[in-house]
């Protein structure tokens, strides 16, 4: 059957309307790099992507997380050290103190410096990152520690959710100022293994932890009362020098302990973060294989349809009727 001029011409409108169509189309893909442009164009594509992007989210705010485990970690192991560090001081301090040869003035002067070393202790146990403060527990908005030593904190674990919101309970990021001071109420104080029986009269007054009331208790005593730290008349004053090194002995194990836990639970940490870095890959990747163009077959498919647009415009000219303007040439 015979067609009209005008049924030429609308075929050919429509034919060329849907190759510029297809042309802008592959125009944005190849420019966004992306197969889909908005829902509509593939909507099984898009979905997945939605999901892949939902986890990605996941995996960054993990990320976060751990990051914000490691460095609340690194800060307290830091702290910790420093800590350590000063009881070596003080035990050297102590060695000093019980040679025998010094005099009361001297035992003075001894007992001036293991206080202040106390005290930069308590401070240093009073270290903050940002607006939170690391050994006080959950109650981290406040210092945990007074000038005397009194804890103010509790035994709280915070915890970092590292899997999709999981948290391990075995991984808390924080310890508590009592968990790298030692009890607030004790019996015996662990000398390298061996338990050693306190004086009645030292055993805690359930507010200050075990290394504080008692490096607290012997500095009093030199600053004091140097004749009975020379040559103690009490049970409390005997059991203050007899035991001197190894009250400083007993602090340095339970920081060490601490300092071990906290290495164990870093080493964790970082081998979450490794974990999630390659899940985050693995999500990348496939995300890409679903949405993303192939860049150089796309360039070719353009080209191929660029040539079919202008074919069909050059076909057009010939189908087209002359307006007015083709006689003004």
């Amino acid at each position: 059957m015979r067609g009209t001029n005008q049924i030429y011409q609308n075929n050919f409108l429509f034919d060329l309307n849907k190759n510029n169509n297809r042309l802008v189309e592959l125009q944005q893909q190849v420019g966004t790099g992306k197969i889909a442009q908005r829902p509509s164009d593939a909507p099984t594509i898009v979905a997945r992507s939605l999901t892949f992007s939902v986890q990605l989210n996941q995996t960054d705010m993990n990320d976060q997380n751990i990051n914000s485990g490691i460095g609340w970690l690194d800060a307290s192991d830091n702290a910790i050290q420093t800590v350590n560090s000063m009881l070596i001081h003080i035990q050297e301090k102590v060695t000093q103190a019980l040679n025998g040869t010094y005099n009361d003035a001297d035992i003075q002067a001894i007992g001036t410096d293991i206080a202040k070393m106390t005290q930069q202790i308590i401070n240093t146990m009073n270290t903050n990152v940002g607006d939170r403060f690391l050994f006080a527990g959950t109650r981290d908005s406040l210092p945990p520690f007074d000038s005397n030593g009194v804890y103010a904190g509790d035994q709280g674990k915070i915890y970092m959710p590292v899997q999709g919101g999981v948290v391990n309970p075995a991984d808390p990021v924080n310890v508590s100022g009592t968990d790298v001071m030692g009890p607030l109420q004790f019996t015996t104080i662990n000398v390298n293994g061996n338990n050693v029986s306190v004086d009645s009269s030292l055993q805690g007054d359930g507010k200050t932890p075990q290394t504080l009331y008692l490096l607290n208790k012997l500095s009093q005593l030199m600053i004091n009362n140097p004749g009975q730290f020379k040559n103690p008349a009490t049970a409390e004053n005997s059991w203050l020098r007899n035991n001197a090194v190894n009250i400083t002995q007993a602090a340095m194990g339970i920081t060490k302990n601490c300092l071990a836990e906290i290495g164990a639970i870093g080493d964790a940490y970082r081998m979450s973060l490794k974990m999630n870095y390659n899940t985050n890959m693995v999500i990348q990747q496939q995300d890409s294989l679903n949405s993303d163009v192939d860049a150089s077959q796309a360039i070719i498919y353009l080209k191929s349809v660029e040539t079919t647009y202008q074919a069909s415009m050059a076909v057009g000219a010939r189908l087209m009727p002359n307006s007015l303007v083709d006689y003004l040439k």
